[in-house]
């Protein structure tokens, strides 16, 4: 019985601190860093887009970015498209805070 607890007690602390250390190297689940990746790439407008970055602190997560767009946009259509990626990334995240930096490219 005492060995059984022991794995049991293994068992958790691992997945504890695996999750901790994942936390503290702001490391995001990979699933969820393809379907951002997947949603952005197909939001018109976007050319490519890099520096993807993903943080979690207590329940809310928070994305980084940086999208290239048509150098020949105004200031106001590039906008437009930064908004069109938010939407798509609070779709998939319903409580973080996205930060979209524009690139002419």
């Amino acid at each position: 019985a005492a060995l059984v607890v022991a794995l049991l007690v293994l068992s958790v602390s691992y997945r504890m601190g695996r999750k901790a250390f994942d936390a503290l190297m702001d490391r995001a689940p990979d699933k969820l860093v393809d379907q951002l990746n997947q949603a952005i790439n197909n939001i018109p407008g976007v050319l490519k887009f890099h520096d993807l970055r993903v943080r979690e602190s207590g329940s809310t997560k928070f994305v980084e970015l940086n999208i290239h767009v048509d150098k020949g946009l105004s200031i106001e259509n590039a906008h437009g498209i930064s908004e069109n990626v938010e939407e798509e990334i609070t779709k998939i995240i319903p409580n973080c805070k996205v930060t979209v930096h524009i690139e002419p490219d």
